[in-house]
């Protein structure tokens, strides 16, 4: 799973492993919204424009960003009853997992 984050949400996570991937139909982008001064996590299937949102996002939980997306992506697609590998192959939210590239995306 490769996640493409905006530069707004980069600045909100702690040193992130930036890595430079090829883009591919199975990449997520991730942006970070304000709605009545809270903060908000969208994330984006780019091959089918699969849509999570997360609302009232906190600063904790973005430390374990990589944890925190997969898990909101699988809530998402069991919400949906879609298996969790629909979209591609996910990391799986554990602790003992790596966390997923973050890459730049070019649409800050």
């Amino acid at each position: 799973m490769v996640v493409r984050c905006t530069a707004r949400l980069l600045a909100m996570l702690p040193t992130p492993a930036l890595d430079e991937v090829p883009s591919g139909s199975d990449d997520w982008y991730a942006s970070l919204l304000w709605i009545d001064r809270r903060k908000c996590l969208l994330l984006v299937h780019s091959g089918t424009l699969f849509p999570v949102f997360v609302a009232d996002v906190r600063k904790p939980q973005l430390v374990a960003f990589g944890q925190f997306a997969a898990g909101a992506i699988f809530d998402a697609l069991a919400d949906e009853d879609l298996p969790a590998d629909q979209l591609g192959p996910l990391d799986p939210p554990t602790s003992a997992s790596p966390a997923p590239p973050v890459v730049r995306s070019s649409d800050s």
